[in-house]
């Protein structure tokens, strides 16, 4: 019984880190990489018009962010036709206060949007409301907007990162850009493993999906649609943009989107700074840095995506588009496989080592290339995301836990695909309602406080392409 396991894993680990390394292999044979922004180019996207842009915000109990983040970000905007259009719930008082606070001081660039439900319904459902307000707004704006932003009440935006959305969204109907955790502290090693995984993902990942032809998945913030692509959908869904039923409607808006015929993108731009480091133009937040708020946040996606994503989503399209739903859903077996990997070495080395128990299984040869095979996978695939978090964070001795992480992530995902599968489970049998369950947020201390520290980021960003 042991040994069939032992080979069912190595034979998995084998396939899928074989498959990875094809990818990989294809992303530096086709020269795929982030894109340089040149001083030309930023003068060109500068001298674009502006076209108008909704960013809208989804909210319930923001109260202790909402605020800072609107005047932190607006400190810092290198454009000018924009408006922020924040929902909020009318039994979330604290939140309501909030935003009208910032409201009345900067009433021509932001609105409230209530919720005609008390909270919390769905993101999808909040989205949906406020969107229907930005139409109300235009007669009263005397504009329409073209572009339609979607962003989180912790999302810290880049100054330059509306201009390149404007100069990009010409190309596609829906342009996903990156997004990036902020760096940890060394002993936070919860929130960090965040750091790994979204650094390799929105450096390498959604680039080489584009490249192949495959839908971008919209990342629920940093997501622009075009107000074709808007109307659309608002027409096929009786006046709602997204999937109310939905843990992860903007997954579901992503891939649909490219299935009905608009054309997806993502955007990975980046200048050297003074310091000759990398700046990605991105968004950056603070995710969870709890064990049970990582799990309870990747369950949500894990259930949206995969449960919910093949139920909401056919096998459609092309080859690729195939190949890349079935890299979607794998999720929870791939945490499976490599969560049993490692308590299986562990059992073996226990044995050897403390029990003096040989299995002698270097004598199969299907151990020996499948091990090798896994153990090189595993290799380049920490040698990558320490080549993306070095990108995205800078060089320090820091990116020598991602290793070392690598274990805790494994065992975050594998506790969230269990939890994914129980409520799943619920929802079928038992009928029970999937929930919004919605993680706590934080911002930068200080951020939207200190407005002349906000603006001179802005100007060392802008000084920092031209040189």
């Amino acid at each position: 019984m042991l040994l069939t396991l032992t080979f069912l894993i190595i034979m998995c680990l084998s396939f899928f880190a074989f498959e990875d390394l094809i990818l990989d292999l294809f992303f530096y044979f086709k020269g795929l990489n982030p894109k340089q922004l040149t001083f030309s180019q930023w003068k060109l996207m500068k001298k674009l018009p502006e076209k108008p842009i909704a960013i809208i915000i989804a909210n319930w109990k923001e109260a202790d962010v909402i605020e800072r983040m609107i005047l932190g970000n607006m400190k810092r905007i290198s454009y000018k036709n924009y408006h922020f259009f924040i929902g909020v719930y009318p039994n979330d008082d604290e939140t309501l206060n909030a935003a009208k606070r910032v409201e009345s001081r900067f009433p021509h660039n932001i609105h409230i949007i209530i919720n005609t439900e008390s909270g919390p319904t769905s993101k999808g459902q909040m989205l949906n409301q406020i969107i229907q307000g930005t139409f109300r707004q235009e007669s009263a704006l005397n504009q329409k907007f073209e572009i339609y932003l979607m962003h989180d009440s912790e999302d810290i935006l880049h100054p330059m990162s509306l201009t390149v959305i404007n100069s990009e969204i010409s190309n596609v109907d829906f342009l996903q850009t990156p997004i990036f955790s902020f760096k940890r502290n060394f002993s936070d090693w919860v929130g960090a493993t965040y750091v790994d995984e979204f650094a390799e993902l929105h450096t390498k990942d959604l680039i080489l999906r584009q490249a192949l032809g495959a839908p971008v998945p919209s990342a629920g913030v940093g997501t622009a649609i075009n107000r074709k692509l808007m109307l659309s959908l608002m027409n096929q869904n009786h006046g709602s943009f997204l999937r109310e039923d939905s843990l992860t409607e903007d997954y579901v808006l992503g891939i649909s989107s490219a299935q009905h015929g608009f054309k997806s993108g993502f955007c990975c731009y980046y200048f050297k700074n003074k310091k000759l480091k990398y700046e990605f133009i991105a968004t950056r937040e603070y995710f969870p840095n709890q064990f049970n708020s990582a799990v309870r946040q990747k369950s949500r996606w894990i259930l949206g995506i995969v449960f919910q994503g093949t139920m909401m989503i056919d096998w459609m399209g092309s080859a690729i588009h195939k190949f890349y739903l079935y890299r979607d859903r794998r999720g929870p077996l791939i945490n499976f496989i490599s969560f049993a990997s490692i308590v299986l070495s562990l059992y073996y080395l226990f044995e050897k080592y403390l029990l003096h128990v040989n299995h002698n299984l270097n004598e199969y040869t299907w151990f020996k290339f499948g091990s090798l095979i896994a153990i090189i996978g595993l290799v380049n695939r920490m040698a990558h995301r320490i080549i993306a978090v070095g990108r995205v964070n800078g060089w320090s001795l820091e990116i020598l836990q991602i290793p070392l992480r690598w274990p805790l992530g494994v065992l975050i995902n594998v506790v969230a695909s269990m939890r994914a599968i129980n409520q799943f489970q619920r929802f079928i049998f038992a009928n029970e309602p999937l929930r919004w369950i919605k993680t706590t947020h934080i911002l930068p201390e200080n951020f939207g406080l200190d407005a002349n520290s906000e603006k001179q980021i802005e100007k060392e960003t802008e000084n920092a392409v031209e040189n």
